[in-house]
């Protein structure tokens, strides 16, 4: 009977009819030539059974049976990605101590999976192999020609180039050449990668404010507040990195933990004695950034616009609360930028954005440091730009507001 019926479906519709109440194997032929459209061989079948008597009862059985193929479906739509993996953070603040060892046992699990499978061909019961989940099963690919290519186009345009000094410049060119000798033909590792290392230099900043205003030397509030909301940007860029499996080796997880706490000490020793320099070097990293994101969103364009945003993205991009979004684009005014996120291509495209506006505000931190033209919150010039709220447009509030309790007066 499976070969004389659309056999496509067949697996599908039996593990969803396997649920139901009703089914033997007399009413669920019977089904199965109504869900293919046999009506009369259906009607056939089912005659004389105590569930399923008549087509009717066999619609409401179709109906029944989308449902939960519709739900199977979403089930397996969301299995795209990860939430919660065992290898990740703690759930709850604790002593040093107690978060050190069990982290050491969750890695140590994972360290030792990896060589089980990868060095000694052992596989666990509950190994899923590479290809089969994230980001590996996602089939994304990266050009890192074609990225070096959408650098130098932007650095030979008019005001591409971000300004940098030679020592920088040429720790950013190793540092390039590594990532593609590291992450070749992965490009969700390599992303997670960068966002990882990319929080570091806000902890850096923040960390040497909070010293120079503890000894009473300086004290830089509105830096402050902006290196904030630059991280938790940041920080949900890394959140759909490993909602996407980029975290899933733990060689790579080593890798960038111990490069971040280096970096963040490098750069703690460089804002000490050169906060523009620091900026500078940010800068130039945000810039690659967007050359990286922006090459890989095209590359991939159909595929990305086939696949869900991951609830990470869709509850940061289209929440009630924006202010730390708004907060870190110092060059727009408060909710002129709101994303979209229908999709995985709007998601990327909304990272390289955000990394664009991260350029934009590193540069005007070094226009801070050098020539003292302040921070200003986007919140606060929302406030208080006069430009915006003019003295004629105030009087015409007054005018208006006078003009109703007149009028209620009269009532």
């Amino acid at each position: 009977f499976a070969f004389t019926t659309n056999t496509q479906y067949l697996h599908k519709y039996f593990e969803a009819a396997k649920t139901l109440t009703f089914i033997t194997m007399r009413n669920y032929l019977a089904l199965l030539f109504f869900m293919n459209g046999n009506e009369n061989v259906a009607k056939a079948f089912s005659a004389g059974t105590s569930k399923i008597s008549s087509l009717g009862g066999l619609a409401l059985a179709k109906s029944n049976l989308q449902e939960d193929i519709q739900k199977q479906e979403e089930k397996q739509e969301t299995l795209f990605y990860l939430e919660n993996p065992y290898y990740l953070d703690g759930d709850k603040p604790n002593s040093a101590f107690i978060l050190a060892i069990t982290n050491f046992g969750k890695q140590g699990t994972a360290l030792l999976e990896q060589v089980l499978v990868e060095k000694l061909g052992i596989i666990p019961k509950s190994y899923i192999p590479l290809a089969e989940r994230p980001p590996d099963c996602l089939g994304f690919t990266l050009d890192d020609d074609a990225v070096k290519q959408a650098e130098e186009i932007r650095e030979s345009s008019s005001g591409g180039e971000v300004e940098t000094n030679i020592a920088a410049r040429a720790l950013y060119d190793v540092g390039c050449f590594f990532l593609d000798e590291l992450f070749g033909g992965r490009p969700i590792a390599r992303f997670w990668f960068l966002e990882t290392i990319a929080r570091l230099p806000y902890f850096s900043y923040v960390s040497v404010l909070h010293l120079y205003e503890s000894l009473g030397w300086w004290r830089g509030s509105a830096l402050r507040k902006v290196h904030n909301a630059e991280e938790d940007n940041e920080l949900h860029h890394l959140l759909i990195m490993e909602a996407l499996g980029g975290n899933a080796l733990w060689t790579d997880r080593f890798l960038g933990y111990h490069v971040a706490i280096a970096y963040y000490w490098a750069l703690v020793v460089l804002y000490m004695f050169s906060p523009r320099a620091a900026y500078g070097f940010m800068a130039l990293l945000e810039a690659h950034a967007v050359d990286t994101y922006s090459t890989f969103y095209k590359e991939n364009e159909s595929k990305l616009k086939s696949l869900p945003a991951p609830s990470v993205a869709i509850s940061y991009y289209l929440s009630a609360d924006l202010y730390l979004f708004d907060e870190f684009q110092v060059f727009k005014d408060v909710g002129q930028r709101r994303p979209p996120c229908d999709n995985l291509y709007d998601v990327f495209k909304n990272i390289c954005e955000d990394e664009a506006e991260h350029v934009k505000t590193m540069i005007a931190c070094q226009d801070y440091v050098r020539m003292g033209k302040l921070i200003v919150s986007p919140h606060l010039s929302e406030a208080y730009d006069e430009d915006k709220i003019t003295v004629d447009k105030k009087r015409e509030n007054w005018k208006s507001w006078a003009g109703n309790i007149n009028q209620v007066q009269n009532e």
